[in-house]
């Protein structure tokens, strides 16, 4: 092999392939077409001279061989030094142009994000933001991978392999019509219809748990995949929503507003990140620009 035909592309490419093994997926990452994916890997082939890659026997996805198996892992230590090597430069948001995706749902994307993106872009015209939902069980990996740069979002879903900083407290609150004339006590919350955020659908979470001890019970008639979804649905029906203070503040039309008829805990909003990405120049000022921007522009 002449490491004089080496091409970094080419290389950053293979390392993808070995993660994914499959083209397709491959190809998505990289934001390429199948068939530049293809081709990639036809010329990988010709260089190492091994399949590297073949069909798997199930017909789903690709196997390793042999040779890419003891590729793999020095390939990838390699293209992370030279990135830790050129991310080491100094870092200008006025003219650096780079794409940080951040997994916030839209509860955090109210209090936390929102204000983070109206600064980048007052002061970085050149940074882009993709907000993407969470996947808790795979976070920590896909922020190895350098899928995802940071996650906004509750404290306790935190992966303990992720740095993390704490960033403020919240509690809930009733939310229900603007003009629903009925106080709010115990009777009326248990006896009125709940909608429930749940992406995966179920009909309990922590509240009922809460509940349960008190020996109370209610009805969750509605589950919904977002907090807005919930919201919505409360300001135009006899239906009400237990949602947290720092979002229903952030609502753009009215609703009633009442503290919570029983004791429930606070939570913390946190902030996540890769151990790697702890000295990262750009990374570094994206979380001190989120954390100015929660302190009234001082420096925490």
């Amino acid at each position: 092999m002449d490491m004089k035909r080496a091409d970094i592309g080419l290389l950053l490419s293979l390392d993808v392939l070995l993660d994914e093994r499959h083209v397709s997926r491959a190809a998505n990452r990289l934001n390429l077409s199948q068939s530049a994916m293809s081709s990639q890997l036809a010329r990988l082939r010709e260089w190492f001279g091994d399949p590297l890659l073949m069909p798997s026997g199930n017909g789903r996805g690709m196997v390793l061989t042999p040779r890419a198996e003891a590729l793999q892992g020095p390939l990838r230590a390699a293209l992370q030094t030279l990135n830790d090597a050129i991310a080491a430069n100094a870092f200008d948001p006025r003219h650096d142009a780079r794409t940080f995706t951040i997994a916030a749902n839209d509860n955090a994307f109210s209090a936390l994000v929102r204000p983070l993106a109206q600064a980048v872009l007052r002061e970085a015209p050149g940074i882009r933001l993709r907000c993407i939902a969470p996947d808790y069980a795979d976070m920590a990996p896909r922020m190895e991978r350098g899928d995802v740069d940071l996650y906004l979002g509750a404290a306790r879903m935190v992966a303990p392999s992720l740095k993390q900083r704490l960033l403020l407290r919240d509690d809930f609150r009733v939310a229900r019509r603007h003009d629903d004339p009925a106080p709010m006590d115990m009777a009326v919350y248990t006896s009125r219809p709940h909608v429930l955020i749940s992406p995966a659908g179920q009909f309990s979470s922590i509240i009922d748990d809460a509940l349960a001890k008190l020996q109370q019970k209610r009805r969750v008639a509605m589950t919904v995949a977002t907090y807005t979804q919930a919201a919505s649905m409360v300001a135009s029906s006899d239906a009400v929503a237990t949602l947290p203070s720092a979002f229903l503040r952030s609502l753009g039309f009215p609703l009633r507003i009442d503290p919570l008829p029983f004791a429930l805990d606070a939570f913390d909003y946190a902030m996540a990140w890769h151990p790697r990405m702890q000295d990262d120049p750009a990374h570094r000022w994206l979380r001190e620009r989120l954390l100015a921007g929660l302190h009234d522009g001082s420096d925490a």
